[in-house]
């Protein structure tokens, strides 16, 4: 009985290392699009578990709604985590960058009783639904970002009577100590 328990111990393990990436990419997913309550997809190119180091050569994310319309989207994203906070109240990545991301943002426009358009943008929903009330949390996850890097960043703005989008390219930028953290 107890060989058994091994073998399939040994099997398991084996299945995560020949299918890690797959495991990681589906999961992060998930994580990203509960948080976001958006569709979030990625793809992991390089993962280093000895020195700490992922890449992300892609990643989009939708809204939940219309699975063409992008919210944001990089071409690539390296991560270079500190192990030994994973399990403390505080996780600290020593560096992050994120290079070529897109922002999208929706300018829409809505006629009301009196026939008049009015421009609201997509982050004011706050007249549409109430607030999502969250359960409190028994113990908080905080994180710290040492140094985080964002190259061309361009924002996308799409007007509604415009066939045209607006395109706005950020300088690079440069963060220091970049968290929740105490």
């Amino acid at each position: 009985m107890i060989k058994k328990i091994i073998y399939i111990f040994i099997l398991i393990l084996l299945l995560i290392f020949i299918f890690d990436d797959k495991i990681l990419n589906y999961f992060l997913s998930k994580k990203i699009t509960d948080w976001t309550e958006q569709n979030a997809e990625l793809n992991f190119s390089k993962l280093d578990y000895l020195d700490g180091k992922f890449e992300i050569d892609n990643i989009t994310v939708r809204e939940k709604n219309d699975s063409l319309s992008k919210i944001f989207e990089s071409n690539f994203i390296s991560i270079d985590i500190n192990y030994s906070s994973i399990f403390s109240n505080l996780v600290t990545f020593s560096e992050v960058n994120i290079s070529n991301p897109k922002f999208y943002f929706n300018v829409e426009s809505i006629i009301n009783e009196l026939d008049d358009k009015k421009l609201i943008d997509n982050l004011d929903n706050t007249t549409k639904d109430k607030p999502k009330i969250y359960p409190l949390k028994s113990k908080d996850k905080n994180f710290l970002i040492s140094d985080l890097s964002i190259n061309n960043f361009k924002v996308i703005i799409k007007y509604p009577d415009n066939n045209k989008n607006s395109e706005i390219i950020l300088s690079q930028m440069f963060f220091k100590r970049v968290g929740t953290f105490y």
